[in-house]
């Protein structure tokens, strides 16, 4: 998995925007996963050390009417299903 790649992921899942420094520890994460070098009922600590926003942004694929009322079921539904 590829730095941009993982920090979009983890974007669209958890909200929050990585560096690409941030988001190389998230891509080695999955790749020690994957090849079991690390175990899922393991705990790891991953660092993100800077902040995203001084990097070029994922995609928007869905925007909010702010002239509307906000239905947070759809939202939460929407989250739940990129988990």
């Amino acid at each position: 998995m590829r730095s941009w790649a993982a920090r979009d992921e983890v974007a669209r899942a958890e909200g929050l925007l990585m560096c690409p420094e941030g988001a190389a520890t998230y891509a080695a994460y999955k790749t020690a996963l994957a090849d079991g070098r690390v175990s899922a009922e393991e705990s790891a600590v991953l660092f993100n050390c800077a902040i995203g926003v001084k990097y070029p942004l994922p995609a928007v694929t869905k925007h909010l009417d702010c002239r509307s009322p906000i239905d947070y079921e759809e939202l939460a539904s929407a989250a739940r299903e990129t988990r």
